[in-house]
């Protein structure tokens, strides 16, 4: 478990680096990750370093129990509180935080972790490189029978053909691409037709992901409603609250893909 450790805090140093020389503009771009923009990936990515147990019991109970449902109404409240520069500082600060998702073990934290830094970096067009050693890791952990029923990718008759490492799975028509790209879609991911090749078109993303527009109105609402069950205290000044409304409404409302991450190596 020494080696997983190692290759998890790799990959937080490694995306810290990556979103400190991120303008602020890109902070607001879609990602990956359905509904997410930049900012509430990397809140949900930091969230277990900023809460302590109870609190994120709390938060659990707030949300009668449903972790994605609180996980995604979490990401977007932080996402607005929060600033750029304060989300970089809790990944970078916790590269060796010992946090596992429940059930998961260290492998989950580097699922959660690797597939998360890339439904940035893919969606921003970043071209940053997995360590051949950590996506072996990972292709096997993402491919156990319990793992591929829990993300439930329709894979019949395909082939998956990693071009960068010497990795296959299934049989059928090949579906080629870099290890990394094929794990996001094994993640449920969809992609960009041009990093995919073969077999690609039940797995591609047929229009580019939109930034979702967000209404004045929208926001006064969202602020009272979100007073009226405490998520927001009323002390806070009216432009910090705007910017958290924005987060929240700014997206879908599809549920987040974090839990399944989480649990996926348990599974």
């Amino acid at each position: 478990m020494d080696d997983i450790r190692k290759m998890i805090a790799a990959e937080r140093g490694a995306l810290a680096a990556v979103l400190a020389d991120l303008p602020p503009a890109r902070w607001d771009s879609p990602t990956l990750c359905d509904g997410w923009r930049v900012r509430e990936v990397v809140a949900h990515i930091t969230m277990p370093f900023r809460y302590p147990g109870p609190r994120f019991m709390l938060e659990l109970a707030r949300s009668r129990g449903r972790f994605s449902v609180m996980s995604d109404r979490v990401a977007r409240r932080d996402a607005g509180l929060l600033s750029p520069t304060e989300l970089t500082a809790a990944l970078r600060d916790n590269v060796q935080h010992p946090w596992k998702p429940p059930g998961g073990g260290y492998l989950g934290a580097l699922n959660h972790d690797v597939i998360h830094g890339l439904d940035i970096t893919v969606a921003l067009g970043i071209d940053r490189r997995i360590p051949a050693d950590t996506m072996h890791e990972l292709m096997a952990n993402i491919t156990t029978a319990k793992a591929l029923r829990y993300f439930g990718v329709d894979l019949t008759g395909i082939s998956l053909q990693a071009t960068d490492l010497d990795w296959t799975y299934g049989s059928g028509a090949p579906l080629l691409g870099s290890a990394q790209d094929l794990a996001l879609v094994l993640c449920g991911r969809k992609l960009p037709a041009s990093r995919l090749g073969g077999a690609s078109s039940r797995f591609i993303r047929l229009r580019p992901v939109r930034k979702p527009r967000c209404w004045r109105m929208g926001l006064r609402r969202t602020i009272w409603s979100r007073r009226r069950s405490r998520t927001v205290p009323t002390g806070q000044c009216w432009a910090r609250q705007c910017r958290a409304a924005a987060s929240w409404t700014a997206a879908d409302q599809s549920q987040p893909c974090c839990s399944r991450l989480d649990r996926s190596a348990s599974r």
